[in-house]
């Protein structure tokens, strides 16, 4: 007889998967946000005051080990301001590699402010993977055209992901997003995907 191979099932615990921790700003100099390697910046319904800013840009351009931020806008009113400052604190922390930026529906933000978002983020020189969320219906095809070329200031990029959920239905609109996009020296790793509607 030939052998028999003998199939065991063996039932292993189920195991919870752990991603990055979220803060939000207030509060934060009260946590453990400078030490972690990976972490999510939620930027949700609240008053993003004088302090709170301060606050974290010491903390990012002060982190020794954070690799990988989300920097998640979901409901608030984002100013100017606020993006230089926080953009001019991320390009000091020197082992930032790995960006993802949601911009979210409800965020009340102008289209030029979102360019002007990825054009002072792309002086974090060491960038290397970008993640790109636009989900607002305020941001015009032009202004995402804008932005595509922004994008190619990441002077590092090897990878990104642009994800762009604003009502774009004209095709050709599409194909020039696509073309901007792939003129993108460096890139490595390139994905695009269109959403009809968020």
């Amino acid at each position: 007889m030939g052998n028999r191979q003998q199939i065991k099932k063996v039932n292993y615990p189920s195991m919870k998967i752990i991603g990055p921790k979220e803060y939000e700003i207030t509060g934060l100099k009260n946590t453990d946000f400078a030490s972690q390697k990976e972490a999510i910046l939620a930027l949700k319904e609240e008053d993003i005051d004088e302090e709170g800013i301060q606050c974290l840009c010491s903390l990012i351009s002060q982190s020794i080990n954070l690799q990988y931020l989300i920097l998640d806008m979901k409901q608030n009113k984002i100013t100017v301001q606020f993006i230089k400052r926080i953009a001019f604190a991320m390009s000091k922390c020197k082992t930032l590699s790995t960006l993802q930026v949601k911009i979210k529906d409800k965020v009340e933000i102008q289209s030029e402010d979102v360019y002007n978002l990825f054009d002072y983020l792309s002086s974090c020189k060491n960038i290397k993977q970008l993640i790109a969320y636009i989900e607002n219906h305020n941001i015009q095809d032009q202004n995402v055209l804008n932005i595509c070329e922004t994008l190619a200031k990441f002077i590092n990029l090897s990878s990104l992901t642009f994800l762009c959920c604003n009502n774009i239905h004209k095709q050709d609109q599409e194909i020039k997003i696509i073309n901007k996009l792939k003129k993108i020296k460096r890139l490595v790793r390139l994905k695009i995907i269109f959403y009809g509607v968020c």
